[in-house]
Order: C-alpha cells, then sequence, then structure tokens
C-alpha cells in the first residue's frame, strides 16, 4: 500500500483525556487506519488527565498504534519568545518532533493550532516536502466562543489563537471537516480555505454490541453531552419543567459552565422538585453502556454543533435518542428524531406526540462503514 507512514497530532485523545470529541475522532481514525494496513502514530500535545503516559503507550502499542506525547520532546538550549502563547510554543515542539521523521501523512486538528509552525516551515524550507499535511476542523475558539454566547476573557490571547486556527485550514494541504456545514460556517465567517478541501465524516468501530432497541423508558430522560450552554443544557432545563410525563433525569458530561454560572449549581437550583443525577465520571464507552443498561431516552439538544460523537454513538449502537437540528446534525439523523432548536417549545411539542415504535424504524443518514471507506481512499 502505498503512503504507509501517518501521524496523527491532537491536543485530545482517549485515554490521556476522559471523553471529547476531537479525542474520540482520532482514536477511532488511528483504529481504522491501523485496521486497514498503515503504520500510525500518534502525537498527543495536551496536558494529561488521567493515569500516566506510561500507561498510555502500552495502551495503544496493544492496538499497534506508536504513542508518544509532547511534553517528552520540549527541550531547547536557548529562549524561546512565544509573547505569553503557549500555542505558539506548542506548535514549535510538534514541528521540532515532526522534523526528522519521514511520515507520508500529518493529520492536525484545527483547534490550538497544533499545525502552525509546521505548516509555516513547510512553506518556507526543504522539510515536508514529501509529506501532506492535513488539517480538520472540528471547533474552532471563534466557533466555540459563538456557541457559548461568551465575550473572551482573554482577547489578546484568544486574538491570536483565532488567527493561528484559520491560518491552518488556509495553507494546510487539504482541510477536512465532517459535514458540509462547518465548511460553510467557515466561509460565511470570511475565513479562507485551502484549496482542497474533502468532507470526511467522522470515524467510529463499536466496543459495545450493538442490539436492536427493543424498548424505551421515555420517563427517564437523559441528557448527553458537555453540561453546559452551547450543548444546550439551559434549553433541555427549560423544556423539562413543561414535561409533566418526565420521573427520572439522568445528566452525562463534563461539568462546564451556563449563563448562569457552574452547571452543577445551575442544576441544583433549577430542578428542586424533581429527582436527577449528574454522571460527570464516565469516560465515551462507560457513558454509552450506562445509556444501554438504562434504557432512557438520550436528548442532545445542542444549540450549535459540528458532527457530533454523541450522535454517532448512539446511532451505532442502535440507542433511542432524539436531537435538534442544528450544524452538521441533519446530515447525520433521520429527520423524524430531530427538533426545532430555534422554537423554545421544539423538544417539548416533539416528546408530547412520541411513540417508542418510532425507533424501531428509522433510517439514519451516517454510517460507519462509508465513514470508513472514505477516510481510507
Amino acid at each position: 500500500m502505498h503512503n504507509k507512514k501517518i501521524c496523527i497530532v491532537s491536543p485530545d485523545i482517549i485515554g490521556p483525556v476522559k471523553n471529547g470529541g476531537i479525542g474520540t475522532h482520532c482514536y477511532y481514525l488511528a483504529e481504522t487506519l491501523v485496521d486497514s494496513g498503515f503504520d500510525v502514530s500518534i502525537l498527543f500535545t495536551g496536558p494529561l488527565q488521567n493515569k500516566t503516559h506510561l500507561y498510555w503507550q502500552d495502551y495503544y502499542e496493544n492496538l499497534n498504534i506508536q504513542y508518544f506525547h509532547l511534553e517528552d520532546f520540549k527541550k531547547v538550549d536557548f529562549e524561546l519568545h512565544s509573547n505569553n502563547s503557549p500555542f505558539l510554543e506548542t506548535s514549535y515542539f510538534v514541528c521540532e518532533f515532526l522534523k526528522d521523521k519521514d511520515f507520508d501523512f500529518i493529520h492536525f486538528q484545527e483547534w490550538l493550532a497544533n499545525a502552525l509552525v509546521t505548516i509555516q516551515t513547510k512553506e518556507t524550507t526543504e522539510y515536508f516536502d514529501k509529506t501532506t499535511l492535513t488539517v480538520t476542523m472540528h471547533s474552532s475558539t471563534q466557533w466555540q466562543q459563538e456557541g457559548m454566547m461568551l465575550y473572551s476573557t482573554n482577547p489578546l490571547y484568544d486574538m491570536k489563537l483565532k488567527w493561528a486556527e484559520e491560518y491552518c485550514v488556509a495553507n494546510c494541504d487539504v482541510v477536512i471537516s465532517p459535514s458540509n456545514y462547518m465548511l460553510e460556517w467557515a466561509k460565511n465567517s470570511n475565513w479562507d480555505l485551502a484549496k482542497t478541501q474533502k468532507v470526511l465524516p467522522n470515524c467510529f468501530k463499536s466496543k459495545i454490541n450493538q442490539d436492536v432497541i427493543n424498548k424505551v423508558d421515555i420517563s427517564h430522560l437523559i441528557f448527553f453531552g458537555r453540561l453546559e450552554t452551547r450543548k444546550g443544557l439551559e434549553y433541555f432545563v427549560n423544556s423539562l419543567i413543561q414535561i409533566k410525563s418526565v420521573e427520572k433525569v439522568s445528566f452525562l458530561g463534563k461539568i462546564s459552565i451556563t449563563s448562569e454560572g457552574s452547571a452543577n449549581k445551575y442544576l441544583a437550583n433549577k430542578l428542586k422538585n424533581l429527582e436527577f443525577k449528574i454522571y460527570d465520571k464516565f469516560d465515551t464507552f462507560e457513558a454509552v453502556q450506562f445509556i444501554k443498561k438504562e434504557q432512557g431516552l438520550v436528548i442532545i439538544p445542542s444549540l450549535q454543533d459540528n458532527f457530533p460523537y454523541t450522535v454517532i454513538e448512539m446511532i451505532e449502537n442502535k440507542v433511542a435518542f432524539v436531537c435538534s437540528n442544528v450544524g452538521g446534525i441533519p446530515e447525520m439523523v433521520d429527520n423524524r428524531v430531530t427538533f426545532d432548536i430555534r422554537n423554545k417549545n421544539g423538544l417539548v411539542d416533539l416528546l408530547s406526540n412520541l411513540r417508542s415504535d418510532l425507533f424501531l424504524d428509522l433510517q439514519h443518514k451516517y454510517d460507519s462503514k462509508s465513514a470508513l471507506k472514505k477516510w481510507i481512499d
């Protein structure tokens, strides 16, 4: 097979980071490529959140993937002048790590601009002449801040980072997006994009038995996603207050912030008369196992999203769910399980007319086998 050596560079990866969409993408992409005969390495550039790097090195070695962590290579004999911009320093060390390797493809993610110095080096030197540099658009800083409806707390730093992320998608060899939506968002935001653009749906490989849906407890609603404004937490809570048939509510996701402060405090204040529980320690696989065991109805009410793994995991594990119709989600699902997030009663109206046998007859648009083929091609 031609072009066999591949490196995936990411500030997020399953294992060292408990759960995150970018890390999930990189993990499944690595597995997909290994299964198809490629020689795959991962360079993890983010902070370690779980166990040790040695543990994850052994873990990934058992998957036939080489695991590297950038902290092991942050050594220089001179002072770096990165102007209080950690992302710039990280991108420098990423480039230094990659320069003496002979990868055929290097897959970067746009968030945090890990590719910046590598792309600039390819533009100005003979390094990486035989390497294809790709950047996948997941959730840039500008896009995230728009979705959270928050002002920057560090505007000068964020301005630099936003410029760097846009530079990467404009000057790489191939810019990749899992959805048409994100490419359109970038164009509508006046971003420049690389001439070669690919829409490649995120990869997925199930770790759990994919049983057919045979029972749905619609009195138990399960919010699945980070507990924050962008993922629709406040919209969901406002809907809950109007739904009389709910007996139990579970929240699966990392605790983040809402427009009214920390999500756990927000929920305690808003849902005083309703039984609920927060599960914020699950990794990706534990969350899906919990959902399949409980057989509740999963709600994914994002205000803004690209091509979320929460939706992919529900489709591929044959779990009953409903979701908002934003971003790239309409490119993934049967529209009968979507509601209009712009309508404050959209979720309430959908649930009030919901029949459990709906979930036996869905034709979702996302298919993991098709996604795999597109990435390999």
